[in-house]
């Protein structure tokens, strides 16, 4: 329950995010919006499944990593193969998204998914809960996005029938609007006052 009302804000803050600064730049291009959408819904829910809630650090990093390859299937750990293939599943849709979305190569894809699988479990070092840095997760993770890489191959050219690449900006960038930097505000406010409350209480 606890766990719950403290990922509430944060969700919360994801749907804000959605409507007030993504939205808006999605909306030209309603087959672009469709997929961004899904890609953005399935982010939120790795977030949900690896860091959420999202709470500042209040203590020294635990350090717990596991740099064995496989050590828990080897030492024959109850859960072990569910967990390789749960993160093996969990970023098939990221690596079949960056392609359909961002038209991304396939090295360029596994090497996006590594970044992502190495940024959660560092992240996971600051967790209150008892999660740790594991190898494991990494590799699965980035053979998980190869994979979704691959399986896009095949749709590849019906999922992009009729479309041209868009032609590059080369205009100067555009400033930020100030819906934006508030939001982007009450998303960092949110998780202070959380980040608080869960020390003392």
């Amino acid at each position: 329950m606890r766990r719950c009302l403290l990922e509430l804000p944060d969700f919360i803050c994801l749907i804000l995010v959605y409507f007030a600064v993504l939205l808006p730049r999605w909306r030209g291009d309603r087959k672009g919006l469709l997929f961004r959408t899904a890609f953005y819904v399935y982010l939120c829910f790795v977030l949900h499944f690896t860091l959420l809630p999202l709470l500042l650090p209040t203590r020294v990093p635990s350090l717990h990593i596991n740099w064995i390859p496989f050590r828990d299937v080897m030492n024959g750990y109850r859960g072990a193969q569910k967990q390789i293939v749960l993160n093996f599943i969990m970023t098939v849709p990221f690596g079949v998204f960056l392609p359909l979305i961002y038209r991304k190569r396939f090295f360029s894809t596994a090497g996006l998914t590594l970044a992502l699988s190495l940024g959660i479990e560092f992240l996971q070092l600051f967790s209150g809960d008892s999660r740790i840095a594991d190898i494991t997760d990494v590799l699965t993770n980035t053979l998980g996005g190869m994979a979704g890489y691959l399986l896009f191959l095949p749709l590849s050219k019906a999922a992009l029938s009729g479309e041209k690449p868009a032609p590059a900006d080369k205009t100067a960038p555009k400033a930020v609007p100030k819906r934006e930097k508030a939001v982007w505000a009450i998303f960092l406010c949110q998780i202070l006052v959380k980040s608080f409350l869960a020390a003392i209480f």
